[in-house]
């Protein structure tokens, strides 16, 4: 499913003609996979496991074509802006929030998310007081 994602995300950066954009996910597996891919690794040799092989070969299509790009891993508790962005997109199918924040019509959905924000803020706060 993250491998997905990352195919999803970068396919709409390329539709946007995006550059120099920093992607974060909470998964390191993805996030590390797919920074082998964009440092030259081939997609074919980025992973070991056969089921990625289709989804990491399309991931490498799709970076071969973009540059400026900065990968990073983010803690799953100080993610859930995130996590409720992808929950509200599997609720509503037909809808679509990958365009500017500001078109998004959903006070409610836009309420809930600066509430997490907030809370993220202070998650991460806290876990990098704690490594330290």
């Amino acid at each position: 499913m993250e491998f997905a994602a990352m195919e999803k995300g970068l396919t709409i950066l390329q539709r946007n003609q995006a550059e120099n954009a920093v992607i974060e996910g909470d998964s390191e597996v993805a996030i590390l996979v797919t920074r082998k891919i964009y440092g030259g690794t081939p997609a074919s040799k980025a992973t070991k496991h056969w089921r990625l092989a289709m989804v990491t070969e399309s991931i490498g299509k799709l970076l071969g074509k973009m540059k400026g790009l900065v990968f990073q891993s983010v803690r799953r508790q100080a993610n859930s802006v995130v996590d409720n962005l992808a929950n509200h997109g599997i609720e509503n199918p037909n809808g679509t929030v990958d365009s500017c924040w500001h078109q998004v019509e959903s006070n409610q959905l836009k309420e809930r998310c600066s509430h997490l924000a907030r809370l993220d803020l202070v998650a991460a706060d806290k876990a990098e007081c704690q490594t330290a």
